[in-house]
């Protein structure tokens, strides 16, 4: 075997192997230093950012708000705004560690109050107030009345941080239970989205803020693409969450069902708004493709007591892409979808598992590979979802070392597969590419992160039938781009850069990619 200590299993009997995710020691043994964790402050502070007119007191060093700007700033992707959130801070030191800081936040509460006039104020106390155990709860409690605003807190130090991909499990549900508000009543007609983060919606309504209406209609977000799709099933669209003010955000249970965007936050969402405010939800999420779009609308549909629009709606779409699908699925059937994870702890489950039934919609055969076990085993409930849906792929199961993927070479001779067999799916932070071996003129190649479909003044969009056909469209110029096509593309500059010459700044270390 080409990769020593790996060895593909399908996805199903891939997690059954694995320990459970706070089994540390067996993590230990079966991928040896593989922790690499982001800091729960950094995550929980840019949640309640999400809320359009809140702002978050950092109960902390100042040190932790500017290690959480340069995180975000350098390597946070579509998470970057956060890096520009302005976000007051008391600035503990000594003293404060020593004695306690709660005079500071006292202060800083009340100034912000009078000062920012916001709807919703976050207290997020990081790892020294978090060990000196400053009475927060009674702060909070003692300035309820004297404020304007909605006053919460959490306790997110960096010592607490568990997997950066199970964090939403831990401080989702807080936010629900403690800032969404019992509905008075529920609108028969109305739907949420869940799963969203503040820059993916934008939308001409009253309901949104003005600052929210980022995105051209014309390309627009999957959230916009999917409240097209509620609006056109005669339903109305309530909330997209998160996102929006804090009026907006908490009365979210008065909708008559939750359906999900990304699942990755929207699940955690979902059920505790179930749990509190007894708001059922469905669990389609990232509806990547023909089937997975179908899927969406009909769990809505149905649950609707709508099945005729449902279906309806569904030849009505299809038949838009038809001919580019078809096309497409000709072209691409039989080949081998190489379905890549990221660095980016956060996409290692939901996306590669969408873009991997995606491409078995298209009559590839998925293989998964470059993503931590890790990542995956805290994802579990998401995994068997895609399992139930027939997409349960060749996972490569194995000790790989946290932040490093195996070249994809490697990958290749181990499945026994040519650069010409395959439709590269790479979701990596640097694209592996080596002229004239491995690159987009060998194996026909698409990026599946950052600004797909070559649209720089829109977000990434991939949920819905409009998003299949452009996404099809893709996989048709990706395969017309290598050497057997008449539209042969010479090997890229990129892979003749970095190919097999190594410079000083490349690790490149056995079989693991730089």
């Amino acid at each position: 075997m080409a990769l020593e200590g790996y060895k593909w299993l399908k996805l199903s009997e891939a997690l059954a192997e694995m320990p459970e995710i706070s089994a540390y020691g067996e993590w230990e043994k079966l991928s040896p230093h593989n922790r690499g964790l982001w800091c729960a402050w950094h995550y929980g502070a840019s949640f309640i950012q999400d809320i359009e007119d809140a702002i978050v007191i950092s109960h902390a060093p100042l040190q932790c708000q500017s290690s959480r700007n340069k995180f975000f700033a350098s390597l946070g992707g579509d998470r970057a705004p956060f890096s520009l959130a302005h976000t007051p801070c008391t600035n503990v030191g000594n003293q404060e560690v020593i004695l306690g800081g709660e005079e500071k936040l006292e202060e800083a509460i009340l100034q912000v109050d009078k000062d920012y006039k916001p709807g919703l104020i976050g207290v997020v106390a990081g790892c020294a107030t978090s060990m000196n155990m400053d009475d927060i709860p009674g702060i909070v409690e003692r300035l309820r009345p004297q404020v304007n605003a909605k006053l919460y807190w959490v306790r997110l130090p960096g010592f607490s941080s568990t997997w950066s991909s199970e964090m939403g499990d831990n401080f989702l549900p807080k936010m629900v239970r403690e800032l969404m508000e019992k509905p008075d009543k529920i609108i028969k007609d109305a739907v949420n989205i869940v799963g969203s983060r503040f820059h993916d919606f934008a939308q001409d309504s009253p309901d949104m803020p003005v600052a929210r209406r980022r995105f051209p209609k014309k390309w627009g977000s999957n959230q916009q693409t999917l409240a097209r799709t509620i609006e056109a099933l005669g339903l109305k669209l309530h909330r997209v969450i998160i996102g929006g003010n804090y009026d907006y955000f908490k009365t979210a249970p008065q909708a008559a069902v939750n359906t999900m965007t990304c699942s990755d936050w929207g699940w955690p969402i979902a059920e505790t708004m179930e749990e509190e405010f007894g708001t059922p939800w469905l669990p389609e999420g990232r509806a990547i493709g023909v089937e997975a779009s179908s899927s969406w609308i009909m769990d809505l549909a149905k649950f609707m007591k709508i099945e005729d629009k449902g279906q309806k709606l569904i030849k009505e779409e299809y038949s838009k892409i038809k001919d580019v699908w078809e096309k497409a699925k000709k072209m691409a059937s039989g080949k081998i979808a190489l379905v890549e994870g990221s660095r980016s702890s956060g996409y290692q489950a939901l996306r590669p598992l969408a873009v991997a039934r995606f491409a078995q919609d298209l009559g590839m055969k998925p293989y998964m590979f470059n993503i931590h076990p890790a990542n995956m085993k805290t994802k579990e409930r998401v995994c068997r979802h895609f399992i139930s849906k027939g997409c349960d792929p060749p996972f490569l199961l194995g000790p790989y070392p946290y932040q490093k993927t195996l070249r994809d070479e490697l990958i290749l001779e181990d499945i026994g597969a040519s650069p010409e067999d395959c439709v590269y799916f790479t979701h990596d932070l640097f694209v592996n590419a080596s002229a004239p071996e491995f690159d987009a003129s060998t194996c026909a190649t698409f990026p599946i992160g950052g600004r797909p479909h070559r649209r720089v003044v829109g977000i990434a969009r991939d949920d819905g039938f409009e998003a299949a056909g452009v996404m099809a469209q893709e996989v048709i110029e990706a395969i017309k781009a290598t050497r057997g096509s008449k539209t042969c593309l010479r090997p890229t500059l990129y892979s003749r850069v970095m190919g097999k010459k190594q410079f000083d700044f490349q690790i490149n270390a056995g079989c693991f990619r730089s």
